[in-house]
């Protein structure tokens, strides 16, 4: 079974000066039963934010305002930072026989990959979004476990001389 990618909301009000986001659960005629939606959408899905999450209770329908659609999964690339992160650059010097290393940077979530064309004055050249399917698993996983150590931290995966590039 696939996961459920997004949800029909509504706004009811709180009871503390704000709104829930909720939806509904069972429909009882008059009343609805709603479940509180609190916390935000992520790769993997649903990221609870505390208690308030999951909860259900009993409202009139015509409390129900805002209908909306929620996601409940969002792909890292749906995001600004990862929509930059796969952005292309290409200096305007570009020659692909000036490239004398390749690295990989893993996304801080998810399975995006941002490849890196070095020089020889360790200048980037050339960067570009790298399907993972072209990339071995070992350096998809060294990439994935220095992603938080240092921000911009790359992993090597060609260098001029190898036989073959990543």
């Amino acid at each position: 079974m696939t996961q459920q990618e997004s949800i029909t909301v509504y706004s009811i009000p709180s009871g503390m000066g704000g709104v829930h986001t909720v939806s509904i659960v069972e429909d009882m005629g008059e009343q609805v039963k709603v479940r509180i939606w609190y916390g935000r959408p992520s790769p993997t899905g649903w990221e609870s934010w505390g208690e308030w999450d999951g909860q259900t209770r009993i409202v009139d329908r015509a409390s129900l305002t805002g209908e909306r659609t929620q996601k409940l999964v969002r792909l890292p690339e749906d995001t600004s930072a990862g929509w930059m992160f796969c952005q292309p650059y290409e200096a305007e010097n570009y020659n692909p026989e000036n490239v004398v290393a390749k690295y990989i940077h893993a996304f801080h979530e998810g399975e995006l990959y941002r490849m890196y064309e070095i020089d020889e004055n360790s200048q980037s050249i050339k960067e570009y979004r790298v399907d993972p399917s072209e990339l071995s698993e070992a350096h998809k996983e060294q990439a994935k476990a220095v992603r938080h150590e240092c921000t911009g931290y790359q992993v090597k995966v060609w260098e001029r001389g190898q036989t073959a590039a990543a």
